[in-house]
């Protein structure tokens, strides 16, 4: 009978950072395609945009992005330009908001002194009679 292999209690590993300069280089070189194997099958799988940059100690940097990093790149300077304008539009909205209000209360302002004036006409033909229309002596 062959006997099953035992499995290994999994191991708790206490993380920190690597002191050793040389180790550090050669861990990041091979761990480089498991950093970008999760957003890859992230890009696949469901259909996202994903750009990632990562330096290396020694500032070399490795870059992944789906479609393209560059592309990615300059769509969130896109977005940030679009924010900026948005937050000029709003300035402008508020303005034109007061405009608007400060006419409106004009245009009200205006519509009773007509009708006062429409009053007053009324009242001084009444103690006029003789500018009243012919029709109305009836």
């Amino acid at each position: 009978m062959v006997k099953k292999p035992t499995r290994q209690s999994h191991k708790k590993i206490t993380i920190s950072k690597i002191q050793n300069k040389s180790n550090l280089q050669v861990i990041i070189s091979k761990r480089r395609s498991e950093i970008f194997k999760i957003p890859s099958e992230l890009c696949r799988f469901c259909g996202v945009e994903i750009g990632i940059i990562v330096f290396s100690p020694a500032g070399k940097p490795f870059a992944f992005g789906h479609p393209e990093v560059e592309s990615i790149i300059n769509r969130i300077l896109t977005l940030n330009t679009s924010a900026s304008s948005t937050t000029n539009n709003q300035t402008i909205d508020d303005q034109l908001s007061k405009e608007l209000t400060s006419l409106l209360s004009c245009l009200e302002a205006e519509k009773k002194k007509g009708k006062e004036l429409d009053r007053l006409r009324k009242y001084g033909t009444s103690q006029c009679w003789w500018e009243a229309p012919i029709e109305e002596f009836g």
